[in-house]
């Protein structure tokens, strides 16, 4: 029922793949930004926090025909660490965990291709959301999210 995928990047990667935005519209994606409005933790004010990328004529279409959904929309969160804890931002709030998830990665099997995923990301999951084996579809980050630190 989810139309995105959720990936996540390094503070100081973000300006390297929005660097990447006249390539990705030349194959067809549109590219766009959301930004820190505080500062919190690791982010200040105007710092990048999510970067969109989604096929333009997904968007384009969705102008023309209420509800279209069939598009896939990659939401890549910037995150950001302090000494302790590992930051990001969706929907006006700031979520948090501690650096353990992101010390090391395992690889995992995502559709035949492997995918680095946080260290222990079992246990990150369930931070995150509590019993993520059972499919919740009505779910929202700014409110349901167990991370939710601001």
């Amino acid at each position: 029922w989810d139309h995105d995928v959720d990936l996540s990047s390094p503070k100081p990667y973000a300006e390297k793949i929005l660097a990447l935005r006249f390539q990705l519209l030349l194959k067809g994606y549109k590219v766009s930004v959301r930004k820190s409005k505080h500062d919190v933790g690791p982010f200040k004010k105007g710092d990048y926090s999510v970067i969109k990328i989604k096929p333009l004529m997904g968007y384009y279409i969705k102008w023309f025909v209420p509800n279209y959904q069939s598009f896939v929309v990659l939401d890549l969160f910037v995150k950001a660490q302090d000494a302790t804890h590992t930051y990001w931002q969706a929907q006006e709030k700031v979520m948090r965990v501690e650096n353990k998830y992101y010390k090391s990665f395992e690889t995992i099997d995502y559709q035949g291709k492997p995918l680095k995923a946080p260290n222990h990301y079992k246990d990150f999951l369930t931070e995150k959301y509590g019993n993520w084996s059972i499919p919740v579809k009505e779910w929202n980050c700014g409110e349901n999210e167990l991370t939710i630190y601001k």
